[in-house]
């Protein structure tokens, strides 16, 4: 695996302000919205106490993760890129990821164990990628949100606007964008876990 191509780069879609007055967090009466701070190595955290209260019944992960595979390829479609075909072999590290930052509470590229992305895909199939980059996000559902591509405020409802406010997201992050449309790769895992405590995590893994 060629380190020196690796893009690992955090994003943090927190949008406290919207979402503080539509109330957040299904934890306790009345729902408080979290608020996160900058815990350095491209990591945010939620300052208060977190508790994930499970994996929501609501939502169908696949069905998040094959339409933000869909969005992904439509936005590179329209640049002129190949599309990326749909990775199973990196996507137990990408759903393994998504479930550590729902559980811990942050949005990043190192793990509650201190491990990497580097590792992280090294450790499973080191031989898998030559270039490889992740992106990392967190997005809410069923409460107001500020979809930054399309400057508007959402109400993320289904599966397909999950997906579709999460590759937004990374497009209105230069660094996100350029690992989305990246020429370098040719394959993406995506790995959801969506929490009843309405928020949506998300990691793409990508290998060329």
């Amino acid at each position: 695996m060629n380190v020196g191509k690796t893009l690992t780069v955090v994003l943090l879609v927190v949008l406290v302000a919207v979402a503080a007055a539509a109330g957040y967090l299904a934890l306790q009466e009345p729902a408080e919205p979290p608020e996160f701070e900058d815990a350095g190595e491209l990591r945010m955290e939620v300052a208060d106490d977190w508790r994930d209260t499970g994996p929501s019944e609501e939502f169908d992960r696949e069905a998040v993760e094959d339409h933000v595979l869909v969005y992904t390829n439509e936005f590179r479609s329209d640049e002129g890129l190949s599309t990326l075909s749909d990775d199973d072999l990196m996507l137990d590290v990408a759903r393994s990821h998504s479930e550590d930052m729902a559980s811990h509470g942050y949005v990043g590229h190192t793990d509650s164990d201190g491990v990497t992305a580097e590792e992280r895909l090294s450790e499973f199939e080191p031989d898998h990628c030559t270039s490889t980059g992740e992106n990392a996000a967190a997005v809410f559902h069923g409460v107001q949100e500020h979809d930054q591509w399309l400057e508007e405020t959402v109400v993320n409802t289904d599966e397909e606007d999950v997906a579709r406010s999460l590759v937004h997201s990374w497009m209105a992050s230069e660094l996100h964008r350029d690992n989305l449309l990246s020429e370098d790769y040719s394959s993406v895992a995506v790995g959801v876990y969506v929490s009843e405590a309405n928020a949506a995590f998300a990691t793409q893994k990508f290998c060329g």
